[in-house]
């Protein structure tokens, strides 16, 4: 009679944890645990008590049950206990469990508990996890960081960005060959593309030949993003397809984009490129190559000292 009701334990306490389905969670834990309830019973798809109360958030719950469990087991996908905790963002839970955990325990996909906390945008739980880098080889290190702040930044998490710059990873490239700061600038994240750029190698492109200033001027909002990156980028870089960044902003009708660029593209340039443009831009990408004519011959005309001031300001106007 006692083993039935043991056994009645332990699978309440696995459904209970693992569906949410009462209030007042820790003490119903205190009381199965009490009754011998068995904490390690997992669900159909390997979800411990520890698990379930960790991805939910249970911290009391968790500190129960965590000295009668195994911190390291996973479930079906690979997931511990802190890597749940992590994927929600649950800090404290996350801070409870570090000390019995596998900091570089991997999931089946291959990602740490570090990489889904940057993933879920948590700097509480990144911060957290940051410490256990020193328990970790360097070039493991050097390569969770780098994953970590790839999520980080294509997702446009700024706070996450800015506390795993200290550990590196900014010149961490995907198997795309995209860098965190290629990612930040197609993500349109304006404060992650300013903290990036002094450790990133701007002029870096991916397997597309596309560099970063490339990637945000296919977002026609991106304004603070290009403007960011048109210092130190280079504009007359060509992709794989042969274009360069003004082509992309014609074909992208980006045309605040255009207007920035066109000063610092040859005319020869700004006319293919006008073959490329849509016929919403059609209008300004002509008006675009008429002010670089213009331009070019008012400073012909001025080096010879022939040109008067109001073709300056004609040709400033379009």
């Amino acid at each position: 009679m006692k083993e039935h009701a043991a056994s009645d334990a332990e699978v309440s306490l696995s459904r209970l944890l693992a569906e949410g389905k009462i209030t007042a969670v820790d003490q119903l834990v205190g009381g199965l645990l009490n009754c011998g309830a068995n904490p390690m019973e997992p669900t159909a798809d390997g979800t411990t008590p520890l698990m379930a109360a960790a991805l939910r958030g249970d911290l009391k719950s968790v500190e129960l049950l965590l000295p009668a469990s195994d911190a390291k087991a996973v479930d079906n996908k690979g997931f511990t206990a802190l890597i749940h905790a992590a994927r929600f963002g649950q800090d404290d839970c996350a801070r409870a469990l570090i000390p019995s955990s596998d900091t570089r325990a991997k999931d089946n996909l291959g990602n740490v508990a570090l990489v889904w906390a940057a993933r879920f945008g948590s700097a509480e739980c990144v911060t957290a996890l940051l410490p256990s880098l020193s328990d970790w080889a360097a070039e493991e290190a050097k390569e969770r960081v780098g994953q970590a702040m790839g999520w980080a930044a294509s997702l446009g998490y700024g706070a996450c960005v800015e506390l795993l710059l200290p550990h590196g990873g900014a010149r961490w490239v995907d198997s795309a060959g995209k860098t965190p700061l290629m990612m930040a600038a197609q993500a349109s994240d304006a404060e992650s593309v300013k903290l990036l750029i002094p450790q990133s190698d701007a002029q870096a492109v991916d397997q597309d030949g596309r560099n970063a200033l490339s990637w945000a001027t296919e977002i026609a909002n991106s304004t603070l993003c290009f403007e960011a990156l048109l210092p130190v980028c280079d504009a007359m870089a060509l992709d794989r397809e042969g274009r360069d960044v003004f082509a992309m902003a014609m074909e992208c009708d980006a045309l605040g984009h255009a207007d920035l660029l066109a000063d610092r593209v040859p005319i020869e340039r700004l006319q293919e490129a006008v073959f490329h443009a849509p016929d919403t831009a059609m209008p300004r990408a002509r008006a675009l190559i008429e002010r670089a004519e213009l331009t070019v011959a008012v400073e012909s005309r001025e080096e010879a000292g022939f040109a008067p001031p109001h073709e300056r300001r004609r040709a400033s106007r379009l």
